[in-house]
């Protein structure tokens, strides 16, 4: 019997008896219901625009409420890789891969240009110090 079915100390009762892996799994079954419940209206489009040359398209979630996006984002912050804000645009994304810092590739070949030029900087003051 699941614990929402019981009377109010009933329930106390199967709370306070009831194990960690149970009150665990019963959590997670609740939160992954609403979860559903709440998605069940979003539709899914594609979008373009979000990268430099404006061709290529992604799938994007589009909740029809407040309400939902919110589980939405408690979905995917539930996922294995958090949000994360791109240092360079400071836009919001949810990454790919574990290693993905920046949101699109190109931020990404950027920043590595970035670094690059300021490694062959230091490196070359470097140099002109040890000459002098």
């Amino acid at each position: 019997m699941a614990p929402w079915d019981l009377s109010r100390t009933k329930f106390d009762d199967w709370v306070n008896c009831a194990n960690f892996a149970t009150l665990r799994s019963h959590a997670i079954w609740l939160v992954q219901r609403e979860l559903n419940i709440h998605s069940k209206d979003s539709e899914v489009i594609w979008e373009r625009g979000w990268e430099p040359t404006g061709e290529r398209f992604r799938p994007t979630i589009r909740p029809r409420s407040l309400r939902a996006m919110i589980w939405e984002f408690f979905g995917l912050d539930t996922a294995s890789i958090p949000w994360r804000r791109c240092p360079h645009c400071q836009r919001l994304f949810y990454p790919k891969r574990r290693d993905q810092f920046y949101c699109t590739s190109r931020q990404q070949g950027l920043a590595s240009k970035r670094a690059y030029a300021r490694r062959m900087r230091a490196a070359e003051k470097k140099s002109k110090r040890r000459k002098q």
